[in-house]
């Protein structure tokens, strides 16, 4: 269950470990509320709303949402996967990846 992209804290290191920084925003929804956590992705820069929806049709059902008001993303995206890979492929879709001057600047071992 920890490695799941359900798992916020599994979601947010798979990030973090792709070079994103993540902010918490709010996990503390009403029981009945089918939202399990929210993350922004790279606070500051793009900005990226994350929401978690779980146990949706009452059958276990869950999606990830990305929304930005329409700065990168047109609408609200919803992704049904059990994937991280998936995410982060919408992610570069997007050209959300490598804007931070720390994902350009960096500087290899190999010289």
């Amino acid at each position: 269950m920890a490695n799941r992209v359900t798992t916020r804290g599994y979601f947010k290191k798979r990030l973090v470990q792709s070079g994103y920084k993540v902010l918490d925003i709010f996990d503390k929804y009403n029981e009945l509320d089918t939202r399990a956590w929210t993350i922004m992705i790279d606070p500051g820069v793009d900005s990226i709303m994350c929401t978690c929806q779980v146990n949706i049709d009452g059958e276990g059902k869950s999606f990830i949402e990305l929304y930005d008001n329409g700065r990168f993303i047109p609408s609200k995206i919803k992704i049904c996967t059990e994937s991280i890979e998936v995410i982060m492929d919408l992610l570069n879709t997007f050209d959300l990846v490598q804007k931070r001057d720390t994902y350009t600047n960096q500087q290899s071992s190999c010289q």
